[in-house]
């Protein structure tokens, strides 16, 4: 061995034996950590695998009263005292950009409490974290591990979608272009205000050259988050882990009417779901929250708006289901929903700017439609409803992909336990390679 390899091996630091590590506490931070779903729900799955595994567990969550039934021992620090869209217009504006109590209190909890065993995992921070938790994570950006449940990470309006003209984005987030673009769904100076909250946590957090972890949904996910100055290096896919609403397969084609589940937003496409169904004849059962639940509700008296319910509840309505309907007018990243209800065995309808729609056409486990054409929702869903052979065929389908599409909780929290070990395991031969 010449005198520089032999050099070079030793100012090497020996690789640390991953199974080795000890995970000695897990801080999840996030907007929320309601049980219903969604990102919320992701971050509370996570945050019950960490406590069941063993580490102490915290939870710097901007909304409190998401933590409620949470296991007794696990810490829970508020760091926000609620969501932006619950404060006055520009407090909201201002906090939403850039709020200083959050920045000094998720600080101050890690000057205070952190140590080299300590794994942060960041899950929602648009809704009232603010990117000023970005400031305050850059200690500890080394054992840091990022969910992307949407886009909001890289594109201001979260979505890669112009919702005024329907079409998805394909534009260079912060470029000239992207600021000109009039894409929000609500108005262009709702827009200026995410490009400027995406300025600052761009800032504050450079993704081109941050030695953070990057989780996603989904493999097509990851295309976008590079464009949007993510190194793929630092991205890794761990889907989502699923728990079907019914442990038996749903006799769907037994069973009438149509179900959707989520949030109530135009984005969503609940209001094209309403409308295809009324056509169809069929009543449909809502459960959800958001501002679309009372004008669709008096838009639609035939239908049944059940509002947030629990997961049990949920199973109920679903055994006596007979299609569920996933309507995305962007590229949803994962659904969780979609999951749900398919491993279920409820045949499922599912919009084609979903990104598991092709997926899931090649396993034939859903009907596509294209997203926002109520023309083709209205047909499809007319079709699928009197084809009882159709019916069952995606019943069955869907029913059969268990842990083939999707892991379970264990096999999830598994994987997720060797993505934090890895972490640590990286974050610790850089620190052994001194100051």
């Amino acid at each position: 061995m010449s005198r520089l390899a032999t050099a070079e091996r030793l100012r090497s630091p020996r690789p640390v034996d991953e199974t080795a590590i000890k995970i000695e506490r897990v801080v999840v931070v996030s907007d929320d950590v309601w049980p219903t779903g969604g990102a919320g729900g992701v971050a509370r799955q996570n945050v019950l695998y960490a406590a069941q595994a063993g580490p102490k567990v915290t939870v710097l969550v901007g909304d409190s009263a998401s933590s409620a039934g949470l296991p007794a021992e696990v810490e829970i620090a508020p760091v926000f005292g609620g969501a932006l869209n619950e404060a006055a217009g520009l407090t909201a504006a201002i906090g939403g950009v850039f709020n200083a109590g959050v920045r000094n209190r998720v600080a101050r909890w890690i000057a205070e409490n952190d140590t080299p065993q300590t794994i942060y995992h960041l899950h929602n921070w648009h809704k009232s974290l603010s990117p000023s938790v970005f400031h305050a994570l850059r200690r500890v950006e080394r054992r840091l591990v990022m969910t992307a449940h949407d886009y909001f990470l890289v594109c201001p309006n979260g979505a890669f979608h112009n919702f005024r003209t329907g079409q998805p984005c394909d534009l260079a987030p912060l470029s000239g272009k992207c600021f000109a673009e009039n894409c929000d769904k609500r108005r262009y100076l709702h827009k200026a205000w995410r490009v400027a909250r995406h300025g600052v946590r761009a800032g504050l957090f450079q993704l081109a050259s941050m030695n953070g972890l990057v989780l996603v949904p989904h493999e097509d996910v990851t295309p976008h988050l590079v464009r949007g100055g993510v190194r793929p290096e630092r991205i890794k896919v761990l889907r989502n882990a699923v728990t079907p609403w019914t442990s038996h397969r749903v006799v769907a084609e037994r069973q009438s009417g149509v179900l959707f589940v989520g949030r109530l937003e135009a984005d969503k496409g609940v209001h094209l779901v309403a409308e295809a169904a009324q056509r169809c004849g069929l009543q449909l059962t809502v459960v959800g929250e958001g501002p679309l639940a009372a004008p669709l509700a008096a838009a639609y008296p035939g239908h049944r708006f059940l509002g947030r319910r629990t997961r049990a509840e949920i199973g109920e309505i679903a055994a006596q289901t007979r299609l569920l309907v996933v309507a995305p007018l962007w590229r949803e990243t994962f659904g969780l929903v979609t999951f749900e209800g398919l491993l279920s065995g409820i045949p499922t309808m599912l919009s084609r700017s979903a990104l598991v729609a092709d997926e899931l056409r090649r396993f034939d486990a859903a009907e596509l439609f294209s997203g926002g054409d109520i023309e083709d929702l209205t047909a499809k869903l007319s079709y699928l409803n009197n084809d009882v052979g159709r019916l069952i065929e995606l019943s069955v389908n869907g029913f059969n992909l268990r842990e083939r599409v999707a892991p379970g909780q264990e096999t999830w929290g598994c994987k997720l336990g060797g993505v934090y070990r890895k972490v640590l395991s990286d974050a610790q031969s850089y620190e052994r390679c001194g100051p």
